[in-house]
């Protein structure tokens, strides 16, 4: 499945012309802590609530927050498992979708993500997911859950994905576990490829920061 499949809403694009005010009000409508600015579909980079806030830009154009932006993006025929990796690494709750020409085509949130990972593994209860990515012929469950046992912790649930083109499968595996550490250091000691992880805090991190954006902007 590509990002561009679980796209959900449409969520605005900003403008340079924007004043940061305006910025922030999208953002607390539509849930998230950072959106895309963008002119002509030319994508111009990830403007956070933070930014607006530290450098008390409230009532000025988002020109002025210009060197300030994020400029990771991914093309919206991207594999989900890239995103959430993208996605974690940098905080983002939204992620810009590129199309084939390299102009602004959609976003998709981490909510659309974690939704889409929680109908197929499980990951609304408690513990960390992660992607393994390995080859077809080499794919064992029994093998998985023995390493991941090692780290004394259990599969809860498990999907597999066929990569048609490379020949080669993706894992999703969901463990009743937080941290989940030591097991990818285990799996990648064995030769496995992890090619996304997600810890119950990063979820709750995203929570936070929407809950401290809300708090300022009460005051």
């Amino acid at each position: 499945m590509r990002l561009a499949d679980l796209a959900g809403e449409s969520l605005p694009f900003l403008k340079l012309s924007d004043k940061g005010e305006f910025a922030l009000e999208q953002m607390i409508l539509h849930k998230v802590f950072d959106l895309p600015v963008a002119e002509s579909s030319v994508f111009l980079g990830n403007l956070s609530a933070e930014v607006i806030i530290d450098h008390a830009a409230r009532r000025k154009s988002l020109t002025s927050l210009a060197d300030y932006f994020q400029h990771e993006a991914l093309p919206a025929s991207a594999p989900l498992h890239q995103g959430v990796a993208l996605m974690t690494a940098h905080h983002l709750s939204v992620l810009p979708l590129l199309d084939d020409e390299g102009q602004l085509s959609g976003t998709i949130s981490m909510h659309d993500l974690m939704g889409h990972y929680a109908s197929l593994s499980g990951i609304s209860h408690p513990g960390g997911s992660l992607v393994l990515e390995i080859p077809s012929y080499s794919y064992s469950l029994a093998e998985i859950a023995r390493l991941a046992e090692s780290n004394n912790a259990h599969i809860l649930s498990s999907y597999i994905q066929p990569q048609p083109d490379s020949g080669r499968l993706l894992v999703f595996v969901k463990f009743n576990v937080a941290d989940l550490n030591g097991i990818i250091a285990t799996y990648e000691r064995f030769g496995y490829e992890v090619a996304a992880h997600f810890h119950e805090s990063d979820f709750d991190f995203y929570s936070e920061r929407y809950q401290a954006l809300m708090h300022y902007l009460s005051l």
